[in-house]
């Protein structure tokens, strides 16, 4: 049960929905209800949702939750009073990455091809939809290739990168990833100067002049990324993406003409 959309209008609505026919379906054959990721279930929704679970609880069926290792204990705390079971989803291991790319691809795959995917995931590298999301835009650029009878990578240029389109990048629900949708152009034109030379957060706030809107949003988007993790810093204050393939995605956004402007006041 996708529970990334639970919040959102409608979401109530689909809740019953889903209530109504998992009840039917139990009364015609025995099964188990998995809930994915109950740490991202929005506060309005929690209640609603755990009033839905408990009523399968009396007709036996087994209702497991699933979080994030790094979620609070708190995370669907009341959630956890209608499951048998709460089981924490660690990373996968390289194995583990491996054998899922296989599958995924029918065919085995060249080690570099499982390094080059972790690579651009950053601390998502063991996160199976982030990886199948990345090996879905590796076969829409066209950069597999055979070798050895094993599937391997030709890197592009720009990196591999998500498949979904950049301004879906909000709705991906990752630690570490989501751009709130109001600062994906701005996101978008620091993954390109980051790409182009070394970039510290006081560039941006000199370039960021009165009267020029255009970089202090830059500026204060750095700011909210940083704080979410999206983006860090190094000892030096130079900036990066933590995942280099969220980065390769932004730059697919048409803001040529906002980094031009903002990369000669920078120079200015």
């Amino acid at each position: 049960v996708e529970l990334r959309t639970a919040g959102r209008d409608g979401g109530l609505a689909l809740l019953s929905t889903i209530g109504e026919t998992l009840a039917d379906a139990a009364d015609h054959m025995p099964f188990a209800m998995v809930v994915d990721g109950v740490d991202a279930v929005p506060p309005a929704t929690v209640s609603a949702l755990g009033l839905m679970l408990r009523v399968f609880r009396p007709a036996g069926l087994p209702v497991v939750l699933t979080s994030r290792p790094t979620a609070s204990t708190e995370c669907g705390g009341d959630l956890a009073l209608a499951a048998d079971t709460v089981l924490t989803l660690g990373p996968l291991a390289r194995d583990d990455v491996r054998e899922l790319l296989s599958r995924r691809l029918g065919r085995p795959v060249d080690p570099d091809l499982v390094t080059a995917v972790t690579r651009s995931l950053g601390p998502l590298g063991g996160n199976p939809g982030a990886l199948l999301s990345v090996l879905a835009g590796v076969e829409r650029d066209g950069a597999l290739v055979e070798l050895d009878g094993r599937v391997a990578v030709s890197e592009p240029a720009g990196g591999l990168r998500f498949a979904a389109e950049a301004e879906e990048l909000s709705d991906l629900g990752w630690p570490g990833l989501p751009v709130p949708y109001g600062r994906v152009r701005s996101a978008a034109v620091l993954a390109h100067l980051v790409e182009a030379a070394e970039l510290r957060l006081e560039d941006l706030y000199r370039a960021a002049e009165p009267g020029r809107p255009a970089g202090c949003d830059v500026a204060e988007a750095a700011d909210q990324l940083l704080v979410q993790g999206v983006l860090s810093a190094d000892h030096e204050g130079r900036l990066a993406f933590t995942v280099p393939a969220l980065a390769a995605a932004l730059r697919t956004l048409p803001v040529t003409r906002e980094v031009r402007e903002l990369r000669a006041r920078m120079v200015r």
